[in-house]
């Protein structure tokens, strides 16, 4: 469902059947050449086939936009939680398959005052996700190593006469100890 999938599926739905014609959306990240992508497009355009592309591509489409329904849906209820002014510096490059329509990353950032996209290995979901599942204040916890208690991170030694018998953490489905493992 990449650049040059998309603009091919879209062109035979539209009614495209020529492989040259086809094999023009080739793009230059594309590995294979044009003469393969035109090899590969050529065969029998049954109508059946057709018909299930036409009605998966609508369907790929309203998950489209059922995705961008949800992305207002947040940035609509992430709007009255903004109770700081952060200013962002630069903008960490990551590749993401879908990108928020919205700049998630300010309004995150201005909710618990911080961002939290700044450290290694947590993006703009995972900081939604932790948001969300703690909230921007961690008073709650008297210590870090409560927190971390919390979130069962915490390794639990079991020893018996000066043996150690076991060392893991504890099971949990805490949704926050998800995000951080």
């Amino acid at each position: 469902m990449g650049v040059t999938g998309q603009a091919i599926v879209r062109a035979i739905v539209a009614g495209e059947r020529d492989p040259a014609v086809l094999a023009k959306h080739h793009t230059k990240r594309l590995k294979a050449s044009w003469e393969e992508v035109q090899r590969a497009l050529t065969g029998n355009w049954r109508e059946e086939h057709l018909f299930v592309l036409q009605q998966a591509l609508a369907v790929f489409d309203a998950l489209g936009q059922r995705v961008i329904e949800c992305d207002r849906k947040i940035e609509v209820l992430l709007a009255p939680l903004q109770q700081h002014a952060v200013s962002l510096r630069s903008v960490p490059k990551t590749r993401v398959k879908h990108a928020l329509t919205f700049d998630a990353r300010q309004a995150l950032a201005n909710w618990p005052g911080v961002d939290l996209t700044r450290i290694n290995g947590l993006g703009v979901s995972a900081a939604m996700k932790l948001l969300a599942e703690i909230g921007p204040d961690l008073g709650r916890f008297a210590t870090v190593k409560h927190f971390c208690s919390w979130l069962c991170l915490c390794p639990g030694t079991k020893v018996s006469g000066g043996k150690v018998l076991a060392v893991g953490t504890r099971r949990s489905a805490n949704r926050a100890r998800q995000v951080l493992t």
